[in-house]
């Protein structure tokens, strides 16, 4: 089962046991999907979880590539990259140089 399909099931099979019948799920790529779309209130909750968010990019991904990543923990810019890939493929580690923690922030799609 593809990563896609098990979403499907497993959204189909929630909202059936909420008791709605007859659910049906479908994707759609048009128009891709773009971490611009995450909400203010997704992007607190990634920040509350220690996740740096994607900066905004409008369409442009090459201008957020290198610019300042804020700190979720203390919100210093002094922070570093450490390694271009975390813990899944959409993820970096970072470094704040002021309060001295890791963390991974997402990376802008």
């Amino acid at each position: 089962m593809s990563g896609l399909s098990a979403i499907q099931t497993a959204v189909r099979d929630k909202v059936a046991s909420l008791g709605f019948a007859d659910v049906r799920v479908s994707l759609s790529f048009n128009p891709p999907w773009t971490t611009d779309w995450i909400s203010e209130s997704g992007r607190l909750k990634l920040e509350r979880m220690g996740i740096a968010p994607p900066s905004r990019h409008g369409g442009d991904v090459l201008t957020v590539l290198e610019a300042p990543v804020r700190c979720p923990y203390c919100g210093s810019l002094r922070t570093t990259r450490r390694n271009s890939f975390g813990p899944t493929p959409c993820r970096a580690i970072y470094f704040c140089n002021n309060c001295v923690q890791p963390f991974e922030r997402m990376k802008a799609l």
